[in-house]
């Protein structure tokens, strides 16, 4: 299975000039974790692919690029670690 998570990056989600709106973009993280973290990602089976958009894309990461999307997830078991303590 190939799947394409689009993530909205724009000011609805975090925006400094508003208080608290990037509280969001950490749950965002957490869902996206929590997501892949349920799959068999591997060359051989699920492939994840990335892409933050608000006005403009970005490719984060590719459905081949495994070694980025573990350096993702590490970073998000990170930020829900430390926001349990």
């Amino acid at each position: 299975m190939d799947l394409v998570l689009l993530v909205d990056s724009s000011g609805s989600i975090c925006n400094d000039e508003i208080v608290n709106t990037c509280e969001n973009w950490e749950l965002v993280k957490e869902f996206l974790g929590r997501v892949i973290g349920e799959l068999l990602v591997s060359e051989n089976n699920t492939h994840v692919a990335l892409v933050r958009f608000a006005s403009e894309t970005d490719l984060i990461f590719g459905l081949n690029r495994f070694e980025i999307l573990m350096k993702f997830l590490i970073h998000v078991v990170w930020v829900l670690v430390e926001n349990t303590q």
